[in-house]
């Protein structure tokens, strides 16, 4: 941090705790005044305390059951945490003072509680400072970089150099003793006890906050380190700028410093080490961090390659070629491994590869560089022309019979781009992007995007790979959000075959998993939303005690279903019988529009598209519609007595090892029961009250007491009087025989093993302890009985 107008002073927290003004953002000369401030971040002026930039998704308070803390109370209690740290800081106490202030701060924020913009700011700072103040401890140093990583972790608390600044210099200095040691004549004994994984962490946060304006004097720094004799010294200068270069966009006022002025230097320097994966994946990493922060600024020239010129476009896309390492004829890599084992101490100055892969950085560069300039172009040279090209050059690569150590890279390759492509998109929608007009994403452009990835996800969820498949029905998700025409149809079209037995095993738990994934969309979709009752119905085989992934995958797609839509027989409203009761319709119109959909799927080619906006009348989908529940009634007894015969064939639990299939699924059947019991209308839920009820009289499952325990709670909780008065008679007159008739529990065992004549005592007593909990007042009703039961 800056506090004179010496650019290379630096005002260390030093351990005597003489810097009583790290809090007071005022004597900052790098920042407005707080009123300036709050006029400069806050909307149309308002208070300086609103902290977000984004409102909450979720009201906490509002849903806890218990009063919580008006917003003025929150506020004392962090002003005076926050008073307490300024105390201990500027006393020298860092332990055990401003460790313990930090913790409770740290709590405070945990409880999603907010900061007010000010007090952010100047925690920022302060952290900042201490993280790197010579003298402090280790792991008390570890804690004070983060907490500055907590507070800057999301983006819209703070906005870049707006609402705060700061100095790179202390940073470089820490950094620099590790991976330019020539430098220095004797070890700094401070920083040697530092770790270089946590200082290059708080780069990666500070970086979003480093002044442009300083780009000249960071290159100044860092390009005469520059030499390949020996290359050590260019890679870590390279590593260096991939951590210190600021890459918000520059004031409109000061040309020398937009990127146009500086990016052919970069890529001088790339074209030098150009065989080498740590330069590919630096620069990448750097050049999509300039394309996302520049991507809203109106005075960065753009066009149909982004901030980017033709030549350096197609330089970055032969890079991505190097990256995504396909074998091409004999040689098993691009990559010379020579010029990489000469990275030497740069490899000090890496981003955690898990939270950082190359496929992220090649995403976002090609992502905040699309505009609709990308369509007018007509020689092909566009972002989106060569991202075409890409796709369709490496298409054979997503074959499920053509896996390698390329498929997790390309799978995340095309995850992300779907994956950025939808962050931008709604981002431009809600607003959250301010951009010039001719840069917002556009139908068209967003048409051909998911055209471009299509196929190669269609493919991709049918991988052997199971990482692969992962990223391929998030991708599909993310498509289907965005062109639910496009590709609702191929799907639909693909797993119809899958779900009727038609193909492989392996491809219908691959089609079942892609329909947990589309569930969402396929029901909020017109047209769509017709199929899910047939596709309910074909998932009813998937449940099967002989392939539990499969029914762990079937039940997961019961949820999700029952999860978006009630399960009401519409039929029933729609029609009365001479008595004037309702009655239920027939599924022939479904059935027979569905039939020929499904005809139509084969007879179309794999390219099929479906406008059922157009195709259908509001009139004709909602006959289909209404036709289509009337088989819910014979879905939940099938569904149910699936289950059941599941049950009945799983091992005993305590037999079953922790995090088996077994286990899985008896975890997943009270999570899939509690959506589909509350979304059943009462004629249904009665119909589900019987069959559950009918089952846990007439049988005892002892393996599968706890499951059937759970399912009964769920069952309880939807409507609790009707279900106790059905099911409370019932296990309590059972107990009553089993103890008085059959003996059950009149001798006591030491070991763990529940005898036989037992068993369907413990079996009605798990199901009575989990039919009376969570239920509320209505168990009152029956406390005469469950008294005289428990004495």
């Amino acid at each position: 941090m800056v506090t004179n107008s010496d650019p290379g002073h630096h005002a260390h927290t030093n351990p005597s705790g003489r810097d009583t003004d790290m809090l007071d953002v005022n004597n900052d000369s790098n920042h407005a005044s707080s009123a300036d401030m709050s006029r400069t971040t806050t909307p149309d002026g308002l208070d300086n305390r609103s902290s977000r930039t984004r409102p909450r998704v979720f009201p906490y308070t509002k849903y806890l059951p218990y009063e919580t803390e008006t917003a003025d109370q929150r506020q004392q209690d962090v002003d005076e945490m926050i008073k307490h740290l300024y105390i201990a800081v500027g006393s020298g106490d860092f332990v055990p003072g401003a460790v313990h202030w930090t913790k409770e701060i740290r709590g405070w924020l945990s409880l999603k509680f907010d900061l007010s913009r000010q007090q952010r700011i100047s925690l920022t700072k302060l952290y900042y400072e201490l993280a790197l103040a010579p003298g402090l401890e280790y792991t008390v140093a570890e804690r004070f970089a983060s907490m500055f990583m907590v507070l800057t972790k999301r983006r819209h608390y703070l906005k870049p150099i707006d609402d705060l600044v700061l100095d790179w210099r202390p940073l470089y200095q820490e950094i620099k003793v590790f991976v330019l040691p020539g430098e220095f004549a004797t070890p700094n004994t401070f920083s040697s006890k530092r770790s270089i994984r946590t200082l290059t962490k708080i780069c990666t946060f500070a970086q979003l906050f480093f002044d442009p304006k300083e780009i000249p004097a960071i290159l100044d720094e860092l390009l005469p380190f520059f030499s390949m004799s020996p290359s050590e010294s260019a890679f870590v200068v390279l590593g260096l700028l991939n951590l210190f270069f600021p890459t918000h966009a520059p004031p409109p006022n000061q040309p020398e410093l937009q990127p146009q002025h500086y990016l052919p230097t970069f890529f001088h320097l790339w074209s030098i080490i150009n065989r080498s994966t740590f330069t590919d994946q630096r620069f990448l990493d750097m050049f999509s961090r300039l394309s996302r922060d520049c991507l809203t600024v109106e005075h960065v020239p753009f066009s149909e390659h982004g901030i980017y010129t033709a030549e350096q476009t197609s330089m970055v896309f032969t890079s991505i070629l190097r990256l995504l390492e396909i074998p091409v004829g004999q040689a098993s890599s691009p990559y010379h491994i020579n010029i990489d084992l000469g990275a030497g101490l740069s490899a000090l100055l890496e981003r955690d590869p898990r939270k950082h892969p190359a496929s992220r950085s090649i995403a976002r560069w090609i992502i905040m560089s699309l505009s609709p300039a990308c369509l007018d172009v007509k020689d092909g040279r566009s972002i989106l022309h060569q991202l075409e090209g890409l796709i369709q050059g490496i298409e054979t690569f997503f074959h499920p019979s053509n896996t390698g150590a390329w498929t997790k890279t390309l799978s995340q390759l095309v995850y992300y781009l779907a994956d950025f492509f939808v962050m931008r998109w709604n981002r431009e929608e809600s607003g959250e992007y301010k951009m010039p007009a001719d840069r917002k994403l556009t139908p068209e452009l967003r048409k051909r995007f998911v055209m471009c990835l299509r196929e190669v996800v269609f493919m991709n969820i049918y991988s052997k790979s199971g990482t692969a498949v992962n990223y391929a029905l998030s991708t599909l998700q993310c498509l289907a959000f965005l062109e639910p025409n496009l590709i609702l149809p191929g799907a639909l079209q693909r797993i119809y075959p899958a779900m009727q037995g038609l193909v492989e095993v392996h491809r219908t738990t691959s089609s079942i998993r892609a329909l947990q994934m589309l569930s969402r969309i396929i029901a909020r979709t017109k047209g769509f939303r017709c199929h899910l009752t047939t596709l309910l119905g074909l998932a009813l085989p998937g449940i099967d005690a002989n392939d539990l992934d499969k029914t762990m995958n079937s039940l997961s797609f019961v949820q999700a279903v029952c999860y978006n839509i009630p399960l009401h027989d519409l039929t029933k409203s729609a029609q009365t019988d001479s008595d004037g009761e309702p009655m239920s319709g027939s599924t022939a119109t479904a059935v027979e529009w569905i039939t020929q959909q499904v005809d139509r799927f084969e007879t179309e080619g794999s390219l099929i598209e479906l406008d059922y906006e157009n195709e259908l009348t509001d009139e004709d989908e909602e006959i289909i519609l209404r036709s289509s529940t009337a088989g819910f009634a014979e879905f939940l007894i099938a569904f149910l007595g699936r289950v059941f015969t599941l049950l009945q064939n799983l091992p005993d639990a305590s037999r079953v090892k922790s995090g088996s299939p077994e286990e899985n699924v008896v975890n997943t059947l009270p999570a899939a029961f509690a959506p589909l019991l509350a979304a059943l209308s009462p004629e249904l839920y009665d119909i589900a009250l019987q069959q559950i009820a009918k089952f846990v009289t007439n049988h005892v499952v002892h393996q599968a007491r706890d499951a059937m325990a759970f399912i009964c709670n769920t069952l309880v909780k939807v409507s609790p009087k009707k279900a106790l008065s059905r099911l409370l008679p019932d296990l309590i007159s059972s107990i009553r025989t089993e103890i008085d008739e059959n003996g059950a529990g009149s001798s006591r065992t030491s070991g763990s093993e529940i005898l036989p004549r037992d068993r369907a005592l413990v079996w009605n007593i798990s199901l009575l302890s989990m039919c009376v909990v969570h239920v509320g007042s209505d168990v009152l009703d029956f406390q005469d009985e469950l008294f005289d039961i428990a004495s």
